[in-house]
């Protein structure tokens, strides 16, 4: 859509606004002149960034409830149907502490507490190592560096730490540490997020200090080298993962990642000539699944790729259907993922993926012909909202141009059909509605596009343009 341009003083607009009657139940049309003073809300003292603009109508003031009720924890659903708004207020209006639940929001307003400190404490992390307590210096062999990690992280809470780093290739580390049989109480009182932590600095400091491609791989035992395994974790790319497997106390006791890989080794360990080894790696609320291959999926199009991942989501379902997934598809001897996913419900997220459509409809879909003119076309997608995709399409041309006049004055039908084959075609990877825009080289609109189904029809396509 164009941009709205905003002044102090403030812009009138001429809209057309759809209104319910309550006597007849039925809805009318009315154009009023509503008022934009370029509005700032604030909650509690926060500036708060709405899509939908506050407007002034009647001296009233008319603000964009569902993003309200986002903002305020409330629940909203809107029943077109029935033409009834429900807002489910998660009883924070309850007066009474005895006969009332924990409210949705502060539990949520705790979960963010507890996220912005752990974001401070790592800031304070940093800041130790960069200050003159923990030396900032350049380290230039591993024993020094050993020396630094046992005089600087030797604590882990209130567990004592034995390190020991070495070299087991270019570029590889292996941290081993290890804790004391009599400190078993204390490891048993840290969390996942303490232990995470403790070895995410050692990480920071080993690439900050020594070697900033450094791969590190270890474990966290009780006793000694032979003593019982608690804790795994190794590097991708600039990530550590964990598997607490063995600390059942760190375990999410609802899911067990080794059932999940042995479930995906054996029911997908290959697919479409390619073959697959499978980590699973089992966090507080979700599952991080690491999928890698030898050969042949760098070759795939979307649209494979798209359905082995419909196949992966189906056999972890298979075993547990209530699990946030993450994951990545990663090429042997490689460490950046081809493609980063997640599984969202019903639908397949993965921003790498949506990069290749892009590149996929530039390279299929880019000229539009029309009596004996050719435009040529670029898309960007993008994740929309409630579970829809947004493509837009930018024109190598000006909107005032003759020739694309003809189009916009004759060639509707034949240029939406132009349309409708792109999107039918990313149809066929995300069965979702589709919305866009189509812009000029100037990024002037040219007409919105909405993609769906109508009249009951289960067969999208897409609606009548407005030039």
């Amino acid at each position: 859509m164009p941009k709205r341009t905003k002044t102090t003083l403030g812009i009138a607009l001429v809209l057309v606004v759809l209104f319910a009657s309550p006597a007849f139940t039925q809805t009318y049309s009315r154009t009023i002149t509503a008022w934009f003073n370029n509005l700032t809300v604030k909650l509690d003292g926060e500036v708060l960034s709405l899509e939908g603009e506050p407007f002034i109508y009647n001296n009233e003031l008319y603000m964009p409830v569902e993003e309200l009720a986002d903002l305020l924890y409330l629940n909203l659903n809107y029943d077109e149907e029935k033409g009834v708004i429900s807002i489910d207020s998660n009883r924070l209006n309850v007066t009474d502490p005895d006969s009332s639940v924990i409210p949705v929001a502060f539990q949520k307003n705790y979960q963010i507490d507890s996220l912005n400190k752990r974001i401070a404490e790592l800031e304070t992390e940093i800041s130790l190592l960069k200050s003159g307590r923990l030396p900032y210096e350049r380290i230039t062999s591993l024993s020094e560096m050993e020396s630094y990690l046992r005089e600087n992280f030797k604590m882990m809470d209130d567990v004592e730490m034995t390190l020991q780093l070495r070299s087991v290739g270019k570029n590889q580390l292996r941290l081993e540490a290890y804790f004391k049989g009599s400190d078993a109480s204390e490891w048993t009182n840290l969390n996942r997020r303490d232990i995470e932590g403790w070895v995410d600095d050692i990480f920071y400091a080993i690439r900050e200090l020594y070697n900033e491609d450094a791969i590190i791989q270890g474990d966290i035992r009780r006793g000694s080298y032979r003593g019982s395994q608690y804790a795994t974790y190794w590097t991708r790319g600039s990530r550590l993962f964990y598997d607490f497997r063995l600390a059942e106390h760190k375990e999410n006791l609802h899911v067990d990642s080794k059932k999940i890989e042995d479930a995906l080794s054996k029911r997908l360990k290959r697919y479409d000539n390619a073959s697959f080894t499978y980590e699973v790696f089992v966090n507080e609320y979700d599952i991080d699944v690491i999928a890698t291959f030898n050969k042949n999926v760098t070759k795939w199009t979307p649209h494979v790729k798209m359905r082995y991942l419909k196949r992966l989501k189906t056999e972890v379902e298979r075993v547990y259907d209530d699990v946030n997934v993450y994951g990545q598809l990663i090429e042997e001897h490689q460490q950046e993922p081809l493609v980063s996913f997640s599984f969202d419900g019903d639908l397949i997220r993965s921003e790498d993926l949506l990069d290749e459509v892009e590149e996929y409809l530039d390279k299929h879909y880019k000229t539009f012909k029309y009596d004996g003119d050719t435009f040529t076309f670029t898309y960007r997608v993008t994740e929309g909202p409630d579970d829809t995709l947004t493509i837009d399409l930018e024109g190598d041309f000006e909107r005032s141009d003759r020739d694309w006049q003809q189009v916009e004055a004759k060639g509707e039908y034949k240029f939406k059909r132009f349309i409708q084959d792109a999107y039918r075609y990313v149809e066929g990877l995300w069965d979702v509605d589709i919305y866009g825009e189509v812009v000029d080289e100037n990024l002037e609109h040219i007409t919105d596009i909405e993609f769906y189904g109508s009249g009951g029809s289960s067969t999208r396509s897409v609606q009548s343009l407005s030039f």
